[in-house]
């Protein structure tokens, strides 16, 4: 006889790689912990405890007990939520946050140090690529065909996004498709916007907020690079746009 239950979702997952590396949003959902080994031999290393599962199951009374010794502590100074926000979880950074700050333990929900090879490195290139852009472009709009000329020849553009290969349709393409993830997005003080007017024409702004005034955009799916690459989408949208009239704001809708 089958039967629908209903559970808590309280499932937590976790994985080992070497300089593995994942989308933004894993990122900011993840605690990391790094293992870091430097001899040559890495087999002639001898771990102190050979089992370490074996190990656990043995001691696993004293090892809860050091976990309920932390624990008392944070009751016994009235639960302090954790120094940190972490927005993903805010239960999880209150608590444990809380917890091992009560012990003097580091923060738990502190942003992860930047690694050169795992992570999420695309958003570190990314963050990297909109500074050089900016220096380059300035806050001025412009054209795809003179962003895809940057882009191709710029070496530094290259060095930062080094698994594509910018001489390829295909790397412009996955290029193009990376751009499109982070429309509206801020990083390092510089907000990136992209324009897309029509199928085969687009624009690109790299600018500090405050600098000056934008349109407002409607969010929209995600555009789908073409063949050329880029950002290129299907299809026309309306663009509303901020305009004055008699001293008060309106928004008029412009059909593209």
């Amino acid at each position: 006889m089958s039967e629908t239950i209903t559970l808590p979702n309280e499932t937590e997952y976790s994985f080992s790689a070497n300089n593995a590396t994942w989308e933004p949003d894993i990122e900011r959902r993840c605690r990391r912990i790094r293992l870091r080994f430097t001899p040559d031999d890495i087999n002639g290393h001898r771990y102190r405890h050979i089992d370490i599962k074996g190990w656990v199951r043995r001691h696993r009374s004293e090892l809860l007990s050091a976990v309920a010794t932390l624990v008392n502590e944070w009751v016994r100074q009235g639960c302090p939520p954790g120094p940190s926000p972490f927005t993903s979880f805010p239960e999880w950074g209150r608590v444990v946050g809380g917890i091992l700050h009560c012990a003097g333990l580091p923060d738990p929900c502190q942003p992860h140090e930047d690694s050169q090879t795992s992570g999420d490195q695309a958003t570190k290139a990314m963050r990297e690529f909109f500074v050089l852009a900016f220096d380059y472009f300035g806050d001025r709009e412009v054209l795809k065909n003179e962003f895809q000329e940057f882009v191709q020849q710029n070496e530094d553009v290259h060095d930062l996004f080094d698994w594509i290969d910018f001489a390829a349709r295909r790397g412009l393409m996955s290029f193009g498709r990376l751009v499109v993830k982070f429309d509206k997005r801020e990083l390092g003080g510089i907000t990136f916007r992209l324009r897309q007017t029509s199928k085969n024409r687009a624009t690109y702004q790299f600018f500090r907020e405050g600098d000056e005034f934008l349109p407002i955009t409607p969010s929209k799916p995600p555009a789908v690079a073409d063949e050329r690459g880029l950002g290129d989408s299907g299809g026309h949208s309306p663009t509303p746009c901020m305009e004055k009239e008699n001293g008060e704001e309106k928004i008029k809708i412009k059909a593209n």
